[in-house]
């Protein structure tokens, strides 16, 4: 494999955009949207209490949404807690809620009120990534930084989660979200309220150990080669 070279950038803030939308929203039942429009209305909340530093969030044409995040390094992780969001999200007898997510990386040269109005690097990043994940239609997470050795990595390890996180039900979707956040069994047991040993094999059955090893090793790469300016 090619060694990547450091990209280093001179008095350029980076940040992490996430352009996403709601997989199969028009078969969502008309009694259903309101659950699924209200949980991505929470996705920047959720986010915020998670930890993250959100900077802004739209929601667009009522299943596709914007997330502006000002830490680049945890962009898979913030992609990860999103899908395990909207899986959690009990829809009866409907499929479970998923979504595509582009993240772009990279400067935001113009900045307004409205992220219609803003442009910039980071922005169009993520545009060309949520492409990807309809083009290449091997995961729903794509990620382009502008480092074309670094994406090939950052996409390979998306592609081997998909078949992780395809395979979560309700249950295990819920799991995954406060264990992705770091909490201990037994402490999702007693917020789930639930035993720990439901927890462990839930956690087990998600594949929870290769996808945190999967998301701290992106996390490594995206730290050593994206040198953000402070």
């Amino acid at each position: 494999m090619k060694k990547i070279k450091p990209t280093r950038t001179a008095r350029q803030k980076l940040f992490c955009v996430i352009t996403g939308d709601v997989i199969g929203s028009t078969l969502v039942p008309v009694a259903e949207r309101k659950r699924m429009k209200k949980a991505m209305q929470q996705l920047g909340e959720m986010l915020a209490q998670a930890g993250f530093k959100v900077n802004t969030q739209e929601i667009f044409r009522g299943d596709s949404f914007q997330l502006v995040l000002s830490e680049t390094s945890k962009a898979l992780s913030a992609a990860l807690l999103i899908r395990a969001w909207m899986r959690s999200v009990d829809m009866g007898e409907s499929s479970p809620l998923d979504v595509r997510l582009g993240i772009g990386i990279g400067p935001i040269e113009f900045k307004a009120k409205s992220q219609n109005e803003s442009d910039g690097t980071a922005y169009r990043h993520a545009a060309k990534a949520l492409d990807q994940t309809v083009k290449q239609n091997l995961a729903n997470i794509w990620m382009t930084t502008g480092i074309a050795d670094l994406d090939e990595i950052l996409n390979s390890i998306s592609i081997a989660l998909e078949t992780m996180i395809t395979r979560w039900t309700v249950a295990q979707a819920k799991s995954m979200r406060w264990s992705l956040q770091g909490m201990v069994h037994q402490d999702i047991a007693n917020k789930l309220k639930v035993t720990q040993s439901t927890i462990t094999r839930s956690l087990q059955s998600a594949d929870d150990r290769a996808i945190q090893y999967l998301n701290t090793y992106s996390q490594k790469l995206i730290s050593k080669y994206i040198v953000e300016s402070k």
